[in-house]
């Protein structure tokens, strides 16, 4: 692996007032829970590793990556369409070709790893499924719609289709239907189907159930709950509802004015058997450097802990919590392509 570069410390958040936390939590989660502790990054963080992707590999619009049991690295390129795969050091694998199953495919949007590190490939159309170092195995036509959010927990599967009419749909490992659930609507249906963040990562798959969220909530909730959030970063702000009948454009319009004002969150992501990960996006018209909020919650004991951070995360496995550099540096400290910071989740017990 290459070597290991600390991440750069960020101040801490303001601390927020009880009435304020009381406050903008309306979801009960406050009244249900202990409110979070805020706590500098380094409090939830331990450096690990860092992986600097091959720079001989053109990379434009990242949009997804995931991480494999093994450390292989896949990232959705939006530029081109394609989906990589990359060693644990970094180097390039080789990029994932649906018409090895099927002439003609079409072009790829997301995939993750799932099962025992099979890939998942979502496109335009079908689905295919690819081994562990990217030979294609099948095409799938059963995950109608599959949406570039799922995840899987032992032999099933677990996708989330956003909508004005969210679903989440249960299937098997041999890609059968279970079972179809119709989910609770969000505080405002615009929230639903909006896209403020890494998409990708709208559902997790952990020992305390299947869990989704909408970037208007302050947790992700139970795919068979009554959709209330029981958790809340500090300080966070509930967007408020939108009014209905918006056109297109001007919905666009308004939730990036609320992603001015209000925390949205982003992803959410299980690091282990006992902690969860939520990421929000800061307000915009305050985040001059420290542009994103996680909260970390520990379903053993119900405490949940609120850090900034200048990076988002866009990958977590095995306990390990994978951080974007876009723009990267190599070894001499010239510049770079991507690279992912590795730190290793270690809370207050």
């Amino acid at each position: 692996m290459s070597a290991k570069v600390p991440f750069v410390a960020t101040t801490a958040l303001a601390v927020a007032s009880a009435v304020l936390i009381a406050a903008c939590s309306k979801d009960g989660g406050s009244a249900d829970r202990p409110p979070a502790v805020l706590v500098e990054f380094e409090e939830l963080f331990a450096p690990v590793d860092t992986i600097r992707l091959d720079p001989s590999v053109f990379l434009g619009m990242t949009v997804q990556f995931d991480v494999s049991s093994e450390g292989t690295v896949l990232v959705a390129d939006w530029t081109r369409f394609e989906i990589l795969l990359y060693d644990r050091a970094g180097s390039y694998i080789r990029t994932l070709d649906a018409e090895e199953c099927a002439p003609g495919a079409p072009s790829p949007t997301f995939a993750r790893f799932v099962f025992d590190d099979q890939i998942l490939m979502a496109t335009s159309g079908s689905a295919y499924l690819f081994d562990a170092v990217g030979n294609c195995l099948d095409r799938v036509d059963e995950l109608t719609p599959l949406t570039h959010s799922y995840c899987s927990r032992d032999d099933t599967l677990f996708t989330y289709a956003k909508s004005r009419v969210p679903r989440a749909m249960i299937y098997r490992r041999d890609f059968k239907l279970i079972e179809e659930i119709v989910l609770p609507a969000a505080k405002s249906p615009h929230w639903a189907a909006a896209d403020l963040g890494p998409g990708a990562w709208r559902i997790s798959c952990g020992p305390d159930g299947t869990r989704y969220l909408y970037p208007g909530n302050s947790d992700a909730v139970s795919i068979f709950g009554d959709g209330t959030p029981q958790y809340a970063p500090v300080g966070y702000r509930e967007p408020p509802a939108l009014p209905e009948g918006l056109e297109r454009a001007d919905l666009s319009k308004a939730l990036q004015n609320l992603s001015r004002t209000y925390h949205t969150a982003q992803a959410v992501f299980q690091v282990d058997d006992r902690f969860r990960l939520v990421l929000f996006g800061k307000p915009s018209a305050s985040r001059p450097v420290e542009q994103h909020l996680l909260n970390v919650i520990d379903t053993e004991t119900g405490s949940s802990y609120t850090a900034s951070s200048r990076r988002g995360v866009v990958a977590v496995r095995n306990g390990l919590v994978y951080f974007l550099v876009v723009h990267g540096t190599d070894a001499e400290g010239g510049a770079s392509g991507p690279m992912l910071l590795v730190y290793k989740l270690t809370p207050p017990r």
